[in-house]
């Protein structure tokens, strides 16, 4: 007698949950931004994006000690502009339950600790930056002291994009609020009456990269030990418009493919970083404008899309390569140089970008596939009838 037997469901889960895990941790490498370092009030260019330069004597013994002492803040910015009905690109149930099974002991975060922010203008940048916060009242000699102490612990950090604003007096005055409904409309950082700074860090693709968290939490107490913060976005795609990344996109800049001599730009990522078919290449508009998370169809159309975006940069950056070579002006050559090394460290990031986004195709295959099984399991008794009267019924 032919008996059934069922497959043990949970390790199949399991199984192919660590792998899209492990697939995910190879794949998500922090990248290196390049940035800018402007005075006070500079809105500087990409920033720090959790690079190995970090060095772990800046923590102490180890990432462990990130969660000692005053618990870190977490804000996730979902702006004025959120619609009705529309899921926000990440709640604090997922970004809780992410940090138990992806930060571990490193980064715990409670969900009593993470807030939202409906005021805040939504960065247009991609890129990790310090924020510092101080009384409009104060007068020069104040700001500068406050100014240069917070850009040297943010440097100190690798955090080069740091940015000031003034808050008005009448937020000074505000006292500290305590209910839930309260701190949602006036965030951890509104509800001091004195100077503050913490860091902002960009989400990809609904997936917050813990190795950054952790390192941003460390610099986070560095700025602010009474109230270490970082606010979590949505970070926009690497172009904002087709052919571009538009200036200060992780440091860059500017034109993808065109630059003012000509139109010839860079490529060859294949060639300079040993990738191959599933690399992806880079190019305008992988994303499009739209900042709604892609459908996997989406995915897997506008990957193709930049597969074919990096083969007319491999024969841009040829041509910019050998117009270098033939130049016979020192200056110009440096310029041509210099243009070709800031590009291709732009390119670098968005590189890594976009392996964040074929990690999430496959992951969203692998859903896929469990969740096929799981259906196929639910039917499992239909299924079995219909085949068994199938076979008796053929003649």
């Amino acid at each position: 007698m032919m008996k059934t037997i069922l497959t043990r469901r949970p390790l199949m889960s399991t199984s192919i949950a660590t792998t899209a895990l492990s697939i995910w941790i190879l794949l998500l490498t922090p990248a290196t931004s390049v940035a800018q370092d402007g005075g006070a009030g500079e809105m500087g260019g990409g920033g720090y994006d959790g690079g190995d330069e970090m060095g772990g004597d800046d923590y102490g013994s180890g990432y462990g000690e990130v969660g000692r002492g005053v618990e870190v803040k977490f804000v996730i910015l979902l702006g004025p502009n959120l619609k009705s009905g529309e899921k926000p690109f990440l709640d604090a149930y997922e970004l809780s339950r992410a940090a138990s099974v992806s930060g571990g002991a490193s980064l715990p975060i409670s969900q009593d600790a993470i807030d939202v922010d409906l005021k805040t203008p939504l960065p247009t940048d991609a890129g990790i930056s310090a924020q510092g916060r101080y009384p409009q009242k104060w007068d020069k000699e104040e700001l500068d002291q406050f100014t240069t102490r917070i850009r040297a612990q943010a440097i100190r950090f690798g955090i080069t994009d740091v940015r000031f604003e003034p808050f008005p007096e009448e937020t000074a005055k505000k006292t500290p609020r305590t209910s839930r409904s309260d701190r949602v409309s006036f965030p951890f950082s509104e509800v001091n009456a004195k100077e503050t700074a913490f860091v902002r860090v960009p989400v990809r693709l609904g997936r917050p990269d813990f190795a950054v968290l952790t390192k941003a939490a460390a610099a986070a107490r560095a700025l602010d030990a009474e109230n270490p913060k970082i606010e979590l976005f949505n970070a926009p795609p690497p172009a904002q418009h087709a052919g571009g990344y538009g200036d200060g996109m992780y440091g860059g800049m500017g034109d993808m493919y065109g630059m003012s001599d000509g139109g010839e730009m860079y490529g060859g990522m294949d060639m300079m970083y040993g990738g191959g078919d599933m690399d992806g290449g880079y190019g305008g508009g992988m994303m499009g404008s739209d900042m709604e998370t892609p459908t996997l169809v989406d995915l897997t159309t506008q990957l193709e899309m930049q597969r074919e975006a990096l083969q007319q940069a491999e024969v841009a950056l040829e041509s910019l390569r050998q117009k270098s070579i033939d130049s016979k002006n020192d200056s110009e050559k440096q310029q041509l140089e210099l243009k070709i090394r800031e590009q291709l460290l732009s390119a670098f990031n968005v590189r890594q970008w976009l392996q964040q986004a074929q990690a999430e195709q496959l992951s969203r295959k692998l859903s896929d596939i469990e969740e096929r099984m799981r259906q196929r399991q639910s039917r499992r008794d239909e299924i079995i009838e219909n085949r068994l009267k199938e076979m008796l019924d053929r003649k």
